[in-house]
């Protein structure tokens, strides 16, 4: 990345979003969990939304080399115009991404052996006359799970976020009380790109 973007992405990401997430990881068995503003919220949002984006993009090369880079990293077989230039421009995601957050017991031993709830979702969709592919990823934080969907035009009705157990930081992020909401089992909940085309993980 070069300086200038590099400086703007600290200005108008970064910088925002380091006070949220030194409140929201979890530090200590007796971590209390704080509630977040609708500022805040975003700011976490358009985070999560920056690294989702450009740990995934095919050309990314970190230069820490205690970062791992392996195959569990899925790299993106794609890239929509519209993923970059927001971050470009420094300027609101577009229109199409949602970025879900929920808490899960980052000590749990036992996956969820009930059934998955599936949300399918189809492989593309024409917006303005031009044919969209959708991209799913999945990210962590201890303690955390994030989903990031781009998915223009294809409304998603989340059942988590509708039982209080799963919030909505992008769009229109609004406060979250992370004490209060309830923990979601990994494995519990599955988007899913149909055909798997956007190499989500």
């Amino acid at each position: 990345m070069c300086v200038e973007c590099n400086g703007g992405l600290n200005t108008f990401i970064e910088g925002p979003a380091r006070p949220v997430i030194r409140k929201l990881v979890t530090q200590s068995p007796d971590h209390e969990w704080p509630t977040i503003t609708a500022e805040e919220a975003g700011a976490l949002g358009k985070w999560l939304l920056k690294v989702c984006l450009l740990w995934g993009h095919p050309d990314s090369d970190d230069d820490n080399p205690r970062v791992a880079k392996g195959p569990d990293i899925a790299r993106f077989t794609f890239m929509e115009p519209e993923w970059l230039a927001w971050l470009r421009d420094c300027v609101d995601p577009p229109d199409g991404f949602t970025v879900y957050i929920s808490r899960r017991d980052p000590l749990s031993l036992f996956p969820w052996t009930g059934p998955v709830q599936r949300i399918d979702l189809p492989g593309s969709a024409v917006v303005d006359g031009r044919e969209v592919r959708f991209m799913k990823r999945d990210l962590g934080i201890r303690g955390l799970d994030i989903t990031v969907v781009w998915h223009p035009g294809c409304p998603i009705e989340h059942p988590r976020v509708a039982e209080g157990r799963a919030a909505v930081l992008w769009p229109n992020p609004t406060a979250v009380d992370f004490a209060q909401l309830g923990e979601v089992r990994e494995g519990e909940i599955s988007i899913v790109i149909a055909d798997d085309i956007a190499g989500a993980t």
